[in-house]
């Protein structure tokens, strides 16, 4: 699935434009790289190890490459990690997070690797470089708030039945709705709809209502005067424990830390 995210947030107009911008400013390009779940630290012998190949340096082997990806993964969700490559070579990179899962790296090409930049000084200039990865880390953290938003939406290629299927959640998100609800809907065995769902979308049914449900949580965040529990409960969850819980899973936040920190209006 990882890769699929990355794909559509690599065909975003807010990713192109940005990494255009960014490259005019400082010369340096921009990648998206996905992060299968097999490069994840793992309990046990199969533990897959680090590879540079990653960041498009099969030669590479360097080790802080490998220390800085284990720091992040284990590390806190909430603070700014940036990779940055001992040796040079594979520059530096932002993880993008679904929740507390890392779908992809933003990676930032070295300085030694800008080309026609319009800043000429910055090969030579360590604090004018460290300027351009914090632009790029800002930029990683809107991209991982728009993971979970471009997942619940109509994809272009798929099924449309699935299309369907997704605009009856939308319109009925707050209800207390399941998959045997929808697949009578279309007309479809629930086992045949369920295998449907994920083949498109990469989610189960659940996890959809779900990321729905979470994106008009956010939404309704934005309202000072509401409570935490009342939007929990408009929005369609009948447990507070599980919209806290759930609500972690998807943004790496609580519903609170994720008020407290929307910008002030």
């Amino acid at each position: 699935m990882n890769a699929a995210v990355t794909k559509l947030l690599s065909e975003s107009r807010i990713y192109r434009g940005y990494r255009k911008a960014f490259r005019e400013l400082t010369g340096l390009p921009l990648f998206l790289r996905p992060i299968e779940r097999t490069l994840l630290p793992r309990a046990g012998p199969a533990r897959q190890k680090w590879s540079c190949a990653v960041l498009g340096q099969p030669s590479c082997g360097c080790k802080s490459c490998a220390k800085s990806f284990e720091r992040i993964v284990t590390g806190n969700v909430a603070r700014e990690q940036t990779m940055r490559c001992g040796c040079g070579c594979c520059g530096a990179a932002m993880p993008i997070r679904a929740g507390s899962d890392i779908v992809a790296l933003l990676q930032v090409a070295s300085a030694g690797g800008a080309k026609n930049s319009r800043i000429p000084t910055l090969k030579s200039k360590a604090k004018k470089y460290r300027a351009a990865l914090k632009l790029a880390g800002i930029f990683a953290e809107q991209l991982s708030g728009l993971c979970n938003a471009m997942l619940v939406q109509k994809q272009s290629g798929e099924s449309p039945l699935v299309s369907r299927a997704k605009d009856f959640i939308a319109q009925r998100y707050s209800e207390s709705i399941s998959s045997r609800q929808v697949a009578k809907e279309l007309h479809l065995s629930r086992f045949y709809f369920c295998n449907l769902f994920k083949k498109n979308t990469g989610l189960t049914f659940t996890e959809h209502l779900s990321r729905v449900r979470v994106e008009h949580v956010k939404k309704l965040l934005l309202n000072p005067n509401m409570r935490v529990s009342e939007i929990a409960f408009q929005t369609g969850f009948q447990s507070l424990t599980h919209f806290n819980r759930l609500f972690r899973k998807v943004t790496g936040q609580s519903p609170t830390e994720y008020r407290e920190r929307l910008p002030a209006t």
